[in-house]
């Protein structure tokens, strides 16, 4: 099994690519340098096409996050929320049909569950993105930006 410890991935890039869902285009990890790079078209982009990511020696596909896997996350924090009003309107949204969509329009009616969320989607995804690390690179380190290391 190849070995990465040579690498160092920006944690906050991982996440964001882990969590994106993208039309047109797709993140890579470039294997020489650790930089995580979004490879499509021009349109989707906003750079020119570069051919050079196609290559899989030197780039792996970030795939995002499945759909069951970000819904396990959302269940997890109502699961955390003391009862009451905010807990109840997001066990029900997590029942509606689109319950991403639901989820997120519900959490505007609760500013502060709101931002409780952030940290904990933030948390988990920081959690996601070392596994996923491990799992595809190993040996790499994940690079925590100051923000990330704040405690909260």
């Amino acid at each position: 099994m190849e070995n990465y410890q040579h690498l160092r991935v920006d944690a906050e890039d991982l996440i964001q690519a882990l969590g994106s869902r993208l039309d047109e285009g797709v993140f890579l990890v470039d294997l020489d340098s650790g930089e995580v790079v979004l490879s499509g078209s021009e349109e989707a982009t906003g750079m020119p096409e570069d051919e050079e990511w196609e290559d899989p020696e030197r780039f792996l596909v970030v795939h995002p996050i499945d759909s069951p896997e970000a819904f396990r996350m959302m269940e997890a924090f109502v699961e955390e929320l003391p009862e009451g009003e905010p807990c109840r309107a997001l066990v029900r949204a997590l029942r509606m049909r689109g319950p991403f969509r639901a989820f997120k329009d519900t959490l505007l009616e609760f500013p502060d569950q709101c931002e409780r969320w952030f940290r904990f989607q933030e948390r988990r995804m920081l959690e996601y993105s070392q596994g996923w690390l491990e799992e595809n690179l190993p040996g790499a380190t994940l690079v925590m930006s100051p923000r990330l290391r704040k405690p909260g």
